[in-house]
């Protein structure tokens, strides 16, 4: 039987316990949204001793359905006032199930000034003062616990950011290989995790494993074999270049965000590009395909190397080339590795990071193109400074104090690295997701369909068609999410046929399509309903400049309006 941990860091208590009834069928962000809904104050402090941070692996996780092994972070964001979740690859949510875990909920606020380093296995948790840890990095940190606790332990970690409770940091957990390069990014989960005081969970290695229920094993062997000998050629070009190929796809529509989204193209993409990125990681020994956890067929992952052949970074992806490259018109992909392993090793999220150094350079106080004044900025927020205070606090934040009114952000968070001008449907989604602006709400990228197997939902950079795409998108990603298995194996409906019948295989539940539907959009009420409860008006409405100035080269306006964006959530009701 999986159960739920709570942890209580007032009283430095523990109880493990099993799932009530109604939580049965939730795992990853399904359980996150329904815990917040019932048990935090949608009006608490996010970084009082109200709010909880909470993760949680999925359904599916430790078995071979492809790519099921990501772990959901979520609480009350500091970024955007309302519900987060934030998922991750890396080794946790494994641990977690092999554990017998489905979920650990850190509740409350040490009144002491303690950090704290929680040591949990099955049938206990240590409360370890270490100071020691206090404003390392990321990596210096695990490789600390690592030696103290050895080399197969799990960790999630924090690093300089989430002790100073900034709102964009991130939280880290470590990869296949033990570095902490894997991030739930987004939302300032990191912020969290450091009010309560704690700097990591380090999650032991069992002598034996719990078992995760399964049904009917052969079936569910079946199902699965299937599914990868499918998935497996259908994804070759994503785990031969990672998702840095969309550079060059995004470049090419025109909707690859250049500085500060004033442009869709980039005159240098050729220098950031799959490509160059792939040329550099080979010629380098680096890694050009990594899996970020057990299980995952995909690898489209990466380990980049310096010119000098030492280990860089990994996890080296689209988001943080485009939003720190292009959008700020840096073309050197040295330079953005760098980026890269600095909010790493700080925790942040390179999202907002990308979004928040744009508006920097809007005010003057950075030059166009300068890299390395990019990552002295980073450096100040490890220092702890008021300059580098306020870039982690976010592009919104950023923006107010300096007087910037050109930011990119819906409920308090920066965009991802698609233009909604021609990245139509996910325009939608930054307007419309509880989350706010989060590309992994609703990745309607070229080629991506909705529910309707028949239906057509129209060209990319059209709107016809993007209400009901995005909705049903938003649908099956918050089923991805729950059931704990990347939404690059695909939300999309040909792969939740294969999720049915792994679900009746794994468990006695007897689901069908319009049960799995129904799942998906009970995740999303819960979440609005949350955000309703915080005082969070539904604007549906993106930043004013999208639907003024036209996007070169397509000459793009956004020109869906708050009227029909209002569709996508009475959609979830139905």
């Amino acid at each position: 039987m999986v159960k739920l941990l709570r942890i209580d860091m007032l009283k430095k208590s523990f109880k493990f316990e099993e799932l009530k009834s109604d939580y049965s069928k939730l795992g990853g962000r399904a359980l996150i949204g329904k815990l917040m809904l019932d048990e935090v104050d949608p009006t608490c402090n996010p970084l009082g001793p109200q709010n909880k941070i909470i993760f949680a692996n999925g359904l599916l996780v430790r078995s071979s359905f492809p790519c099921s092994g990501r772990l959901s972070v979520g609480g009350k964001s500091p970024l955007t006032g309302g519900i987060k979740e934030s998922n991750v690859g890396g080794l946790a949510a494994t641990r977690m199930s092999q554990l017998g875990l489905r979920g650990i909920v850190l509740e409350d606020i040490p009144e002491e000034e303690e950090l704290y380093t929680l040591v949990i296995s099955k049938k206990k948790v240590e409360f370890i003062k270490t100071p020691e840890l206090k404003g390392k990095l990321n990596y210096e940190t695990v490789t600390k616990l690592m030696e103290k606790w050895g080399k197969k332990i799990a960790t999630i970690s924090i690093g300089p950011a989430g002790e100073m409770r900034l709102a964009a940091a991130s939280v880290a957990a470590s990869d296949l290989f033990g570095r902490p390069a894997r991030h739930a990014g987004r939302g300032g989960m990191g912020a969290i995790l450091g009010s309560k005081k704690v700097k990591a969970l380090v999650l032991l290695r069992p002598t034996e494993f719990e078992q995760e229920p399964m049904r009917d094993p052969a079936e569910f062997k079946k199902v699965t074999t299937e599914l990868n000998k499918i998935l497996i050629p259908k994804k070759r070009g994503l785990t031969i270049y990672g998702t840095a190929g969309m550079v060059g796809a995004a470049n090419e529509w025109g909707g690859l965000p250049t500085k500060n989204f004033r442009y869709g193209s980039f005159d240098l993409v050729e220098e950031i590009s799959a490509e160059r990125l792939y040329e550099i990681i080979t010629s380098r020994n680096g890694k050009p395909t990594e899996a970020c956890s057990p299980g995952c067929v995909i690898r489209c992952s990466n380990m980049y190397a310096d010119k000098d052949g030492n280990y860089l970074t990994s996890g080296f992806e689209y988001e943080t080339i485009a939003l720190n490259g292009s959008n700020l018109l840096i073309g050197d992909l040295d330079i953005l590795a760098r980026i890269d392993r600095t909010c790493d090793e700080i925790g942040l999220d390179t999202i907002e990071m990308g979004n928040a150094m744009a508006i920097a350079m809007e005010a003057g106080l950075l030059r166009w193109g300068d890299g390395e004044a990019v990552l002295s900025l980073l450096q100040e927020v490890a220092k702890g400074t008021i300059k580098g205070k306020l870039i982690a606090s976010g592009a919104t934040t950023v923006g107010k104090v300096l007087g910037v009114t050109r930011v990119p952000q819906c409920k308090g968070q920066g965009f991802p690295a698609y233009d909604p001008r021609v990245f139509k449907a996910m325009g939608v989604t930054f307007s419309t997701s509880p989350m706010g602006a989060d590309h992994t709400s609703g990745p309607a990228i070229a080629g991506r369909r909705g529910w309707v197997r028949e239906k057509d939902y129209g060209e990319l950079t059209d709107s016809e068609g993007k209400i009901e795409l995005a909705r049903e998108i938003q649908m099956m990603v918050s089923i991805c999410d729950s059931f704990g298995f990347c939404f690059f194996v695909g939300p999309d409906r040909w792969i939740l046929d294969y999720v049915i019948e792994a679900i009746n295989a794994k468990f006695d539940w007897n689901f069908d399509s319009e049960k799995l539907a129904a799942y998906g959009k009970n995740v999303l009420l819960n979440e609005h309903e949350f955000n309703a409860r915080a005082g969070i008006p539904q604007k549906f409405k993106l930043p004013s400049f999208f639907y003024e100035e036209e996007l070169p080269p397509t000459n793009k306006k956004f020109d869906l309006t708050p009227e029909q964006l209002k569709d996508v959530v009475n959609f979830f009701k139905t």
